[in-house]
C-alpha cells in the first residue's frame, strides 16, 4: 500500500515537471541555443520570436570578449543560427569575471512570416541568467553582461585591452 502510493506520488510530480518544462520551452522556444566556453565558464543564449515559430527564422549572434579572453563554441542550433566570436571593444576582465556583449540580429527566412515580431533573449553563465532584452525581427539587439570567471587568461592587471582583432574570430554555420 506504501509502496503504490510512492510511487503514484512520485508520477504526479514528474507530470507536473514534465509540464511545466513543456510551458517553459513553448514560451522560449527553446532553453538555449548555442553554448560558448568562456575562461571554463558556460555561456548559454537563448532567443524566440514570440508568436513566432523558430523554423522560420535563422539568427546571426556574436560574442565580443576581451583580448587574450579564452572563448570557443562549444554547441550551436545547426539551421537556425550563426555564432562568431570576436575581441576587443574596450571590453575587460578581472581576477572573477569577464566582459562580454552578446549581439543577435534575427531574420526572417520565409517572406511570409512576420518580419517585425518582437524577440526576446537571455543569456545565462553557468545556469543563472546574467542578461535579458528585447527588440524586433531585424534588429540588432545587444546585451552586455559580466561572465563570472575563475583567474581568467586575459586578466593581467592592465586595460591594454582597447584594440579590436578580427582576424581571430571563429565562425560556425550550418547552410
Amino acid at each position: 500500500m506504501r509502496r503504490t502510493t510512492l510511487l503514484a506520488t512520485f508520477a504526479a510530480i514528474l507530470i507536473v515537471m514534465a509540464m511545466g518544462a513543456g510551458a517553459a520551452q513553448a514560451y522560449w522556444g527553446w532553453y538555449w541555443n548555442a553554448e560558448i566556453n568562456l575562461e571554463g565558464t558556460s555561456l548559454r543564449t537563448a532567443w524566440t520570436v514570440v508568436d513566432g515559430d523558430e523554423s522560420d527564422y535563422f539568427t546571426d549572434i556574436r560574442v565580443s570578449v576581451p583580448r587574450k579572453a579564452d572563448a570557443d563554441v562549444v554547441e550551436f542550433a545547426e539551421g537556425h543560427e550563426r555564432v562568431k566570436i570576436s575581441s576587443g571593444r574596450r571590453l575587460s576582465c578581472d581576477a572573477d569575471s569577464v566582459d562580454a556583449i552578446v549581439t543577435f540580429k534575427v531574420k526572417a527566412d520565409d517572406k511570409r512570416v512576420d518580419r517585425k515580431g518582437r524577440v526576446e533573449v537571455e543569456i545565462t553563465a553557468d545556469g543563472q541568467v546574467i542578461g535579458t532584452a528585447d527588440g524586433r525581427v531585424g534588429k540588432k539587439i545587444s546585451v552586455r553582461v559580466e561572465v563570472p570567471a575563475n583567474d581568467p587568461d586575459c586578466w593581467e592587471g592592465d586595460d591594454d585591452q582597447d584594440e579590436v582583432d578580427d582576424d581571430d574570430d571563429d565562425e560556425h554555420r550550418d547552410d
